[in-house]
């Protein structure tokens, strides 16, 4: 099965990518594999995923690249899901060759037992609709950019507002300390008086 998540720059496909393989990677009984250009998600994939990065072995084209997955289908036949990051980037922005390698793929998924999960940096409408034949999109509606994600930005506004409201309590705090060691020392200082006062008045 082939799955695509099409989208311009900017519109999340590689973080949907990376919460489908992780998904996959915590599900599955085999292995999963992630493939990119230029080690760019290291710190964001899971180390249950194997990461690959073409441009370590100079990847170029859609031929090469077919037969590169190939080679990993064919060394690994416990690989269960194999997610592409940038298929662009990594071959080029031919899309009738998009097309033809997408259909070689997904002759190859069905005889790996494997699920591809791509994304492509376009316009829907830029591509050819008989890719849609052969593939299933993975819309990207739900999808929060990163500055109105609460969930995201939850953690540094949230700690900085903690720590505005702990120094709003502490001179609160200093300010009561201070008021009742005032009241206190006032009332103490009131009660001596009368005590010095009576015994000067008894003469002692």
């Amino acid at each position: 099965m082939l799955k695509l998540i099409i989208g311009k720059k900017g519109s999340g496909k590689t973080k949907k990518l990376i919460d489908a393989v992780t998904a996959a990677a915590e599900a599955s009984k085999g292995n999963v594999v992630c493939i990119e250009k230029s080690s760019t998600l290291t710190l964001n994939i899971t180390h249950l995923v194997r990461l690959v990065d073409t441009d370590h072995y100079e990847i170029s084209g859609y031929d090469a690249f077919y037969g590169f997955i190939s080679g990993i289908c064919a060394g690994n036949y416990d690989v269960t899901h194999i997610g592409i990051d940038a298929i662009l980037r990594i071959c080029n922005r031919n899309y009738d060759e998009l097309a033809a390698f997408l259909k070689k793929l997904d002759a190859l998924s069905k005889d790996a037992n494997a699920e591809f999960i791509i994304t492509i940096s376009a316009d829907k409408a830029e591509l050819p609709a008989e890719i849609f034949e052969i593939a299933e999109e993975i819309y990207l509606e739900d999808f929060v950019p990163r500055y109105i994600n609460q969930a995201i930005q939850f953690t540094g506004e949230d700690m900085g507002g903690d720590r505005a409201m702990m120094l709003m309590l502490l001179y609160i705090v200093i300010v009561i300390i201070a008021f009742v060691f005032v009241i206190t020392t006032g009332d103490t200082i009131a009660k001596a008086s009368a005590v010095i006062g009576t015994l000067r008045a008894t003469g002692c």
